[in-house]
């Protein structure tokens, strides 16, 4: 139902269109046929009972006032429920409806746009620079193969492209190729059984289909120059987007490659509904179809801004792309809390850890709560006598996955970062005897190692060491003790095998893999970038394996730019070694690739 106010409105407005009887010469009638009708400032003169003070004026027969038709309250009420359902908007406050409560994963839509943390943590001058480097004039690609006039006005700045329209989760540059017509488009399908939540469907258009079929041709030649042919005549085409950022970045280009990957993003909200409409909880988009693009493509939007120190941001896009899927498809509770904790949103992370049943449970969550809690003591005043308190938050995160705690030190011990005090600890059964009992525990193994990727850089800091040591030492302590000594030390009473079953019985041995079809490399600001030392070895020569890498670099800068040509060299004649880089190719799982669990596949393809 449209909202009260709505409909006074609308009656107001028949009212005022409604011709007087002729026996009716008030100068008020006669003034009100003269002058043009404002439905908002008549409703709120008949508010404020000033009506009477109208002055009076000649005017023609009020009999000249057309007559408007009269509508039914219903059949409003009901034309306008039928457009907003086209437009996919909600109305937050219906009549006779109580206001929604507020969820954790409520979007504040201006803590999307990166340029507004940008400002926040260097200041406006700063963030202004860095739009003006991006914004730039007409690209030298866009030039290749104009004529000297052209070039010398562009340098001139008398060549001025049509800016595009800017985005809430992106601001296009001024370089990139012009955009037309969106190639996915996010329509509103049906709604979901149950829930009633609307679903949203990525619908591809003539030309976008085109290009696909481009695509799945050119990731069958494993061939760098086919993919970038296909980004040239079509550059807003998504999976070719996505493959580009991947192998620039393995070449040591990022910041091409996360231009590539924002490119990309802004070719999706181009088709996304109106401003506002998956802000919601009454959304659903299935991960299924084209669908799977955006998901993958969001991730790698929060790589991106994770990389450029724009956390707050980051961890307001996976809420936006957690409420658009709550069974979270692409492990999006596996790596939120990184964020938080990044962005100190500590008291957020408390109340989705509430608000979301598995979370409460999850590994990198339990371990992340009690960090916040060890970061907040620290930024407080603490004295010298409260430094060797123990902190029950990471008490029970070392009993419900002891295991995480092995993980965590062994790669802090790979960077040189582990303490010596951790060798006796660590032997203990308790903690020994852990990471056995995940060989038949593949989703547990899985959220353990996605969290120690991804998190153990917040870890290594002394301080939060000792904190963790003395919460390990207070735990193998109590493993001997009677139960009753372990409910009387422990937190919520409970002992050490019970805060074990709660882990154990999140995670049941033996269970399918929940988290097959993700990677832990995908969690991970590591790059596998080709090495140069190999490339010599195959080749025979560091000459010819320098030329050909800066010829690969060339080629896809000037290819995946959306102008200008690829370099005429071919590198099938570069014999064993242009196998080598196939095999590497990274849009092997990019996109809409085949998408398998087994990493060894894409070798066995190029071999």
């Amino acid at each position: 139902m449209a909202g009260r106010a709505g409909r006074q409105v609308l009656m107001m407005m028949d009212e005022l269109h409604a011709s007087p009887s002729p026996s009716s010469s008030s100068p008020s009638s006669r003034s009100s046929s003269r002058e043009p009708v404002n439905a908002f400032l008549a409703l709120a003169a008949e508010e404020d009972d000033l009506s009477s003070s109208s002055s009076s004026s000649s005017s023609p027969s009020p009999s000249a006032t057309p007559r408007a038709p009269v509508v039914s309250d219903a059949k409003r009420e009901e034309d306008i429920d039928e457009i907003l359902a086209e437009l996919g908007v909600e109305l937050t406050e219906r009549a006779g409806a109580s206001p929604r409560e507020p969820s954790p994963f409520d979007i504040d839509r201006r803590a999307l746009d990166p340029s507004v943390e940008l400002k926040r943590i260097f200041g406006a001058d700063v963030a202004r620079e860095v739009e003006q480097q991006q914004g730039g004039g007409v690209a030298e690609a866009e030039l290749a193969g104009a004529s000297r006039r052209v070039r010398r006005l562009a340098a001139r700045g008398r060549i001025v492209r049509q800016a595009l329209r800017p985005g809430i989760l992106v601001k296009p540059r001024s370089s990139w190729p012009a955009f037309s017509t969106p190639g996915l488009v996010l329509r509103a399908t049906g709604v979901t059984a149950g829930e009633g939540k609307r679903m949203y469907e990525m619908v591809a258009s003539d030309w976008y289909e085109e290009a696909e079929e481009m695509y799945e041709e050119a990731q069958s030649t494993y061939d760098p120059r086919n993919v970038m042919g296909v980004l040239q005549l079509h550059p807003w085409h998504g999976g070719s987007l996505l493959a580009m950022a991947d192998l620039h970045r393995s070449t040591g280009d990022g910041a091409y490659a996360d231009e590539l990957v924002e490119r990309f993003i802004y070719a999706m909200e181009r088709g996304w509904p109106p401003a506002g409409t998956l802000f919601g909880s009454n959304v659903f988009v299935p991960f299924a179809g084209y669908n799977k693009l955006l998901f993958v493509g969001m991730m790698r939007h929060v790589q991106v801004l994770g990389r450029r120190g724009l956390h707050r941001t980051a961890l307001e896009c996976l809420k936006l792309l957690y409420s658009m899927n709550e069974e979270d498809p692409v492990g999006v509770l596996a790596c939120i809390d990184f964020y938080a904790l990044r962005a100190s949103a500590h008291a957020w992370l408390r109340s989705m850890s509430r608000s979301v049943t598995q979370a409460s449970t999850m590994p990198n969550i339990v371990y992340s709560l009690a960090l916040a809690s060890v970061l907040e003591r620290r930024q407080g005043d603490v004295g010298v006598e409260e430094e060797g308190i123990t902190d029950d938050e990471m008490v029970k995160a070392l009993m419900m996955h002891p295991a995480a705690l092995v993980r965590m030190q062994e790669k802090l011990g790979d960077l040189d970062v582990r303490l010596v005090e951790w060798g006796e600890v660590l032997a203990t059964p308790f903690f020994a005897e852990s990471t056995g009992r995940l060989a038949n525990n593949p989703t547990l193994r899985k959220l353990i190692d996605i969290f120690v990727e991804r998190s153990h850089v917040l870890w290594k800091s002394p301080h939060v060491q000792g904190c963790m040591l003395r919460a390990a030492e207070r735990v193998v302590s109590l493993v001997n003790a009677s139960e009753e000594m372990q409910r009387e030390s422990l937190p919520m009473g409970l002992s050490i095998l019970e805060w074990q079953s709660v882990g154990a019985g999140a995670f049941p041995e033996g269970a399918e893999d929940a988290y097959v079809h993700l990677k832990v490399s995908d969690f991970s600001d590591a790059v596998a970038a080709i090495n140069p030392e190999e490339l010599q070895a195959m080749q025979g020569g560091e000459d010819d394996a320098e030329e050909l890498m800066m010829a690969m670099a060339a080629e896809m800068a000037a290819g995946a730019a959306g102008g200008g040509r690829a370099a005429p060299d071919d590198l099938g004649d570069a014999g064993p070694l242009a196998a080598f880089l196939r095999t590497l190719l990274p849009w092997v799982h990019a996109g809409v690739a085949p998408t398998s669990g087994d990493e060894d596949d894409s070798d066995d393809q190029g071999a």
